[in-house]
């Protein structure tokens, strides 16, 4: 089996529309991600730019000069990340995220395919999958409501994916789809989620945080139970996928039965 991957997920308070203060706290976070081993950290949806969308009628564009200090973040630590952020792309707005290698490339970049509520007043919902390999591992993105409709998963697991990484901005009341959704999608997957969440208060919305470390029987490695900043570090093991699938037999089961499933449509 090929190494590990050590992955950190930093639950941040993002300040609303001021990116410069908001990559100082990506460049503290990661530095620590980096002195407790991680390879790659995610970050929460939005949260370069900070996620209370109505304000989104009049932010400006993040200069080239801070998209450059991002790259720069990555360069200077050798470590991935996974910064989510608005996507300003044809006088169009998305909820997206950048992938950057460990020398500051570009990997990718993914656009959020389901939009939450009011959200579609602001963005334009993605219509591709982001898929990349880091490290010798297979991963995705998708974030935050994506994670509700299980049918993205299944289809990136089908793909080979290893791991999603998810960026999130629950809030307090919708804490009890946060324990379900993510823990489901690993299982029924045999795949790792790392599920990463907002904390405090922005407008009207209260993030609660509990970032969290899923393996693919379901299992919490990982989570973060305080209501306040910090990062959480763990260890993603590919011996733990291979004994899943073996275990647990959904793919596989359902690669098998699809034809009959198949026939549920007509």
């Amino acid at each position: 089996m090929r190494d590990p991957l050590v992955v950190a997920l930093a639950q941040i308070n993002s300040v609303l529309g001021e990116y410069r203060t908001n990559i100082e706290k990506i460049e503290a976070f990661t530095k620590d991600a980096v002195s407790q081993g991680a390879d790659i950290i995610v970050f929460p949806e939005l949260s370069l730019s900070g996620y209370d969308y109505s304000y989104f009628d009049h932010i400006k564009k993040y200069s080239n000069a801070e998209f450059e200090s991002l790259k720069e973040v990555a360069i200077k630590n050798k470590i991935g990340m996974v910064v989510p952020l608005p996507i300003f792309e044809n006088e169009r707005i998305y909820n997206g995220a950048i992938v950057f290698d460990k020398k500051g490339n570009v990997v990718g970049e993914y656009k959020k395919f389901f939009l939450w509520e009011d959200e579609e007043n602001y963005f334009k919902p993605g219509r591709e999958p982001l898929i990349f390999e880091f490290m010798g591992w297979k991963l995705s993105i998708l974030v935050c409501y994506d994670a509700g409709f299980p049918e993205m998963s299944r289809y990136l697991a089908l793909q080979g994916v290893e791991a999603i990484l998810m960026p999130s901005a629950f809030e307090k009341l919708d804490r009890y789809k946060w324990n379900i959704y993510f823990n489901s999608r690993a299982l029924e997957n045999s795949i790792f989620i790392a599920a990463v969440n907002h904390i405090g208060i922005e407008g009207e919305s209260n993030f609660f945080g509990h970032s969290k470390l899923i393996d693919p029987f379901g299992s919490v490695i990982v989570e973060s139970l305080k209501k306040t900043e910090g990062i959480i570090v763990g260890e993603l093991d590919k011996n733990l996928i291979q004994s899943a699938q073996e275990k647990n037999k959904y793919t596989e089961n359902l690669t098998k039965n699809i034809k009959e499933f198949e026939k549920w449509k007509r």
